[in-house]
């Protein structure tokens, strides 16, 4: 079947409206403060997406020659050669300068890419242990996704609709949109990082775009609407006509509802930031900007010629391949340095744009124009599926058995066992994770600062009375939770609020059991009504210090008969010892700039605060016993990060196995020592 032609007209002041767009973007990323708002480039080219995208298929399909296949096969040529490319020359930097949890979340995004489900990753990962954005070189690919859902879905609308009632297209699109911008508003209150990165959120956007094609296409007009430009049609295409519709509005209100449509795209660009609301009421500025762009720029306007000059055209071709290169090269280069020059960072973008002007003449139009355009449409089909396939593999693989990175190599850096959300496990002696219920010395408790003293407690030292070789323990725990009585940590899942039960029934099964509880005691409380408690997180509040020891001495002396505790107190932070080491030491380990410090003074250490009153706490009962972390990590002067070279943080709060072994010793001897409850 030969491929239809589209018969459409080329707008080059579409190709200068990407450069407006693509370009806040870059600059928003590379974060220049002028360009606070450049996000909303993303919504411009959803726009024009929707546009484009939409007049092509009309075109098509009123001569009846659209093809759903070749449609994807279209995406599929336009798409995946620069985005394969791409991701093919970032997995080795990936792999040499990346930290695990880093290429925890890279292994995950390449699956999102090669099955266009990146909005969806970044979305879920938007949590607990997520990398910061900057750092993630594949984040900007969550709007090709959104893309991407949004067409598996479109073309078949269009031609469920034409056959049905042809007339009701425009209304029914419009309804949909209204729909979709309306969710957009509530969620970006309710569920701000879903309204992001979902396409519910996002398909108004799109829709109206098919809006403004629509409207273009004139019953009683010729056929003359642009249905994409310089990047799907020839450069030779025909000289764009006035739209009938258009032709019948005055000439001057034209040019300034185009100019009113610019102006509000540079407003958004420049007064919008990261707080706000988005997309919501607010998307309204770029996106009705760029409908307006779209519906009355016409040739001999001023607006016209100043969108169609060369420089900005030029950069629209390759808008593509820039908006893929970018983000990925200022990652690395944030990921490798500590201080980010803005010299440095402009001279990124320029490489950015020679990388997709060469990506786009050596790759995307040979592969779109030239390439196997012979060959059989389902073999080309085929072998982008299993080039995807192929992505998605070695995502999966180095997920779940990462590789030995380099940079950890070097440092020495090691993950702790803090991974994973459903944390009610029990460890048999051996240090297997089972389902058994056989007799358990001790229960440990807390959030993820608990579960990396795992490995410690289960390497063989014998706690209690139990042999460890035929006893296990059991792990309570949910991240970044604090749970207690009548106190917990705020924004916490449902399974925090109901661990402190859990416990409580454990231990009346097994009352000879010691507990241990461990945690991270940077949060905020709140009561069990909700209500915070204090103004501050726990180290630094009195208020927060009291309402903690208060519902540790309800624990304790809850306790049945027989039973013994023991409270780990609090680590000390990195992040006390300056920025660069918020994210801990094989993190800072990666910048090439700097030289990260090796200790800190103890007097900086937030945790001695709490950490003392937990011992006063201890000291009142014989069963209750208190382990310090920093009698392994601090001197009388200095809280160190590194020992003999090899860090003792895997991040600001969490402990490699080097450092976290050594407490899991102090907390078995504590154990040992301590006299059962009385009655």
């Amino acid at each position: 079947m030969n491929a239809p032609t589209h018969n459409i007209a080329y707008r080059p002041e579409i190709d200068g409206l990407r450069a407006i767009a693509v370009l806040p973007v870059m600059l928003f990323h590379a974060g220049f403060a002028a360009f606070s708002g450049g996000f909303v480039g993303v919504d411009i080219f959803f726009v024009l997406s929707g546009y484009l995208i939409t007049s092509i298929i009309m075109s098509e399909a009123e001569r009846g020659e659209f093809s759903l296949l070749r449609f994807y096969e279209r995406r599929a040529r336009r798409i995946l050669p620069a985005l394969l490319l791409v991701v093919i020359v970032t997995v080795p930097f990936a792999y040499l300068w990346m930290t695990q949890d880093q290429w925890q979340d890279f292994a995950e995004s390449l699956v999102g890419v090669a099955t266009f489900s990146s909005n969806i990753v970044f979305w879920l990962q938007s949590g607990y242990f997520a990398t910061a954005s900057e750092l993630k070189p594949l984040l900007h690919t969550w709007s090709l996704a959104v893309e991407e859902q949004f067409y598996i879905i479109f073309p078949l609308l269009i031609m469920l609709v034409l056959r049905i009632n042809r007339r009701a297209l425009l209304t029914i699109f419009m309804i949909t949109g209204v729909a979709s911008l309306v969710w957009s508003i509530y969620a970006a209150s309710a569920y701000p990082s879903a309204n992001f990165f979902l396409l519910p959120s996002r398909a108004w956007e799109l829709l109206a775009g098919a809006c403004c094609a629509l409207w273009l296409r004139a019953p009683s007009a010729p056929d003359n609407i642009s249905a994409e430009s310089a990047p799907e049609t020839e450069p030779n295409a025909t000289a764009q006509k006035r739209p009938w519709r258009i032709s019948q509005i005055p000439d001057f209100v034209q040019q300034l509802a185009a100019l009113g449509g610019l102006v509000a795209i540079i407003i958004a660009i420049t007064i919008f930031d990261t707080h706000t609301p988005f997309p919501s009421a607010y998307a309204l500025l770029p996106v009705g900007g760029t409908m307006a762009l779209i519906l009355f720029l016409q040739p001999g306007f001023w607006l016209t010629r100043l969108l169609a000059m060369r420089p900005l055209v030029a950069i629209g071709l390759v808008s593509y391949g820039a908006y893929l290169w970018h983000q990925p090269i200022l990652a690395f280069y944030r990921m490798t340095t500590y201080v980010h020059q803005p010299v440095i960072l402009a001279l990124l973008l320029l490489l950015s744009l020679l990388l997709a002007a060469i990506s786009y003449w050596l790759v995307e139009r040979p592969v779109r124009y030239s390439f196997l355009k012979s060959c059989p449409l389902w073999f080309f089909l085929g072998l982008s599926a299993a080039a995807l396939a192929a992505i998605a593999a070695i995502g999966l693989v180095t997920r779940f058995s990462p590789p030995e990175l380099p940079h950890e190599a070097a440092t020495g850096g090691a993950t702790y066992s803090g991974e994973g959300y459903n944390w009610r496990e029990t460890y048999p002696g051996t240090g297997s994770k089972s389902d058994a219920n056989g007799p358990s010395p001790l229960i440990l408790y807390g959030d993820s600062v608990a579960r990396q003293y795992i490995t410690g407690l289960r390497s063989g030292q014998t706690i209690g009375n139990n042999n460890p070789q035929t006893g296990s323990f059991d792990y309570i725990g949910a991240p970044s939770c604090v749970s207690l009585p009548r106190a917990f940590s705020s924004n916490v899942s449902p399974q925090c609020r109901e661990n402190i039960n859990i416990l409580y029934e454990m231990v009346l099964a097994k009352p000879d059991a010691i507990t241990v509880i461990a945690q991270d005691w940077h949060v905020r409380l709140e009561n069990e009504k909700g209500k915070p408690v204090g103004q501050g997180s726990v180290p630094q509040d009195p208020a927060a210090i009291e309402a903690m020891i208060f519902n540790l001495e309800l624990v304790a002396s809850r306790l049945p008969t027989g039973a013994r505790l023991v409270m780990v107190g609090q680590v000390p932070s990195t992040q006390d010892g300056g920025d660069m080491l918020k994210n801990g030491p094989s993190r800072c380990a990666q910048y090439t700039d700097i030289r990260c410090p090796v200790s800190m003074p103890r007097t900086l250490v937030s945790a001695e605060k709490i950490n003392r009153r937990l011992a006063g706490l201890a000291a009142r009962f014989d069963h209750v016993g208190f382990v310090d972390p920093m009698d392994s990590l601090c001197d009388a002067e200095q809280c160190y990060f590194w020992q003999r070279g090899k860090p003792l943080y895997y991040d600001n709060s969490h402990l490699t196995a080097l450092s976290a072994d050594v407490i899991a010793q102090q907390i078995t001897a504590v154990a040992n020592s301590l006299s059962p409850k009385s009655e």
